[in-house]
């Protein structure tokens, strides 16, 4: 099993940069065609009366914006014996990147989002839960390639179900797996009998994996979760992504959230 195509959000900044030389050595692993795409949509107008030139003149700022980000995502992504491919669009960041899932088997995205600007920037939990893919959130500074080490952060949920699954291509690949629970002490025993099975699945991919559990100590899961990463140099933690709509709004359960705001290294969620 592995990834046929990568699809990598671009911003045109030093952190997208790092973001596709990511994607990039990636679709190389895995042979897989690599999708670059921006997006920016026009604001809506601040008078009834707004005349279509000025709308036009907005429209036609926005294509250069586009463009100059694609002439960045291929001075960074070129290699002579791979093409990559480009998606531009004036709908919202977080639109556009759920439809264009439709062509991909992995996502990336940037964790980093300028606040309450839907026009420039995506929310990285709005396109988890919308995209139907999984989605690889990178943190500004990583920008190579994810080899050796990958950390599965199980909970018995469909969620974390799909993560494993989506996250196989990984797994196939990784020098080193580490499949784990963070659990109150009444919970250790069925979260033991849960990473057996799980463990059990894995190796009949021939995929073998250090299983076991971890007692809830003084913080949260997800600062469990974040010291074994550091302490273990973790290059990808595997994660199923918690949430549900509130009100028109996408609200996520701590672990997810603490996730996305603190990682110190790529985290991969299905939703």
């Amino acid at each position: 099993m592995s990834y046929a195509s990568i699809l990598v959000y671009t911003d045109g900044n030093q952190a997208s940069d790092n973001r596709v030389r990511l994607a990039t050595e990636l679709a190389a692993q895995f042979r897989a065609s690599l999708i670059g795409m921006a997006a920016c949509a026009p604001r809506p107008p601040v008078a009834a009366d707004m005349i279509a030139s000025e709308i036009e003149n907005e429209l036609n700022a926005l294509s250069t914006e586009l463009a100059e980000k694609e002439k960045k995502f291929f001075a960074v992504a070129a290699q002579p014996d791979r093409k990559a491919e480009w998606r531009a669009s004036h709908k919202l960041p977080n639109e556009a990147i759920a439809e264009e899932a439709r062509g991909a088997d992995l996502i990336i995205i940037g964790r980093e989002q300028k606040p309450h600007d839907p026009f420039r920037s995506v929310d990285p939990g709005a396109v988890i839960l919308r995209a139907g893919r999984p989605v690889m959130v990178a943190p500004s500074w990583v920008d190579s390639s994810i080899k050796k080490k990958v950390l599965i952060a199980w909970q018995d949920s469909r969620e974390a179900r799909r993560a494993v699954r989506d996250c196989l291509p990984f797994l196939d690949k990784a020098d080193e797996i580490l499949l784990t629970q963070v659990c109150e002490q009444d919970e250790a025993e069925s979260a033991k009998a849960a990473v057996h099975e799980v463990a059990k699945y894995l190796s009949r991919h021939r995929i073998s994996v250090n299983a076991g559990i971890m007692l809830k100590a003084g913080g949260g899961v997800a600062d469990e979760l974040i010291r074994v990463a550091e302490v273990e140099k973790v290059d990808l933690i595997v994660a199923g992504a918690y949430g549900h709509s509130r009100l028109g709004e996408w609200v996520f359960g701590g672990v997810t959230r603490e996730l996305l705001a603190r990682s110190p290294v790529c985290c991969l969620f299905s939703h």
